[in-house]
């Protein structure tokens, strides 16, 4: 239900730019309003399975940063920069300005995608590779037949992990795209 509230608020907010008649606009506001509307409600949804599994888990304490896999991280980082960048941009539709002019509007379509590589290199550089893709197996068992399966990712963590590899997908594209136009000049 929050994903879908997070793509109503995305479509409700950039829905006049989803709908101009300029191709190029459209086609670069599209992915990344429907990336951020499924990423606006994930720190919460994040936050919330951790400190009730630590619940379950009898923990006293809440839970740390260690607790979070790379993907949720690198979600939640995007989750906090739609609920940054978007107030100011929801302010200046309400107000009947035009919110393809706003520094906001600009730092988050084209600010996030860069952001999110980012992230993502740091975590592969912290973590490495084989720390990455160590939680791509969604409880597959391993190699080894006398250890158990682990078990199934929950959700959100899966989700994750989708999200976060199409917002690095989507900064990859804006560096390729960026360095194919300074070429071409």
């Amino acid at each position: 239900m929050a994903l879908v509230a997070g793509l109503a608020v995305a479509f409700a907010l950039f829905g006049e730019l989803l709908r101009s008649d300029d191709n190029k606009a459209a086609w670069h506001v599209w992915p990344l309003a429907i990336l951020g509307g499924l990423s606006l409600p994930m720190p919460w949804l994040i936050t919330r399975r951790l400190r009730s599994k630590h619940r379950r888990q009898g923990a006293t304490t809440p839970p740390t940063l260690m607790d979070w896999t790379p993907w949720e991280f690198l979600v939640t980082v995007q989750g906090w920069a739609a609920w940054m960048t978007w107030p100011p941009v929801m302010v200046m539709k309400w107000n009947g300005q035009k919110i393809s002019d706003s520094t906001t509007y600009c730092t988050y379509f084209f600010g996030t995608p860069l952001m999110s590589l980012a992230v993502l290199a740091a975590l592969i550089q912290a973590r490495g590779i084989k720390g990455l893709r160590q939680w791509a197996r969604l409880g597959e068992a391993d190699a080894n037949p006398t250890r158990p399966a682990r078990p199934p990712l929950p959700w959100t963590t899966t989700f994750a992990m989708i999200l976060g590899a199409l917002w690095a997908l989507s900064g990859l594209h804006f560096v390729m795209r960026m360095v194919w136009e300074d070429w071409r000049r």
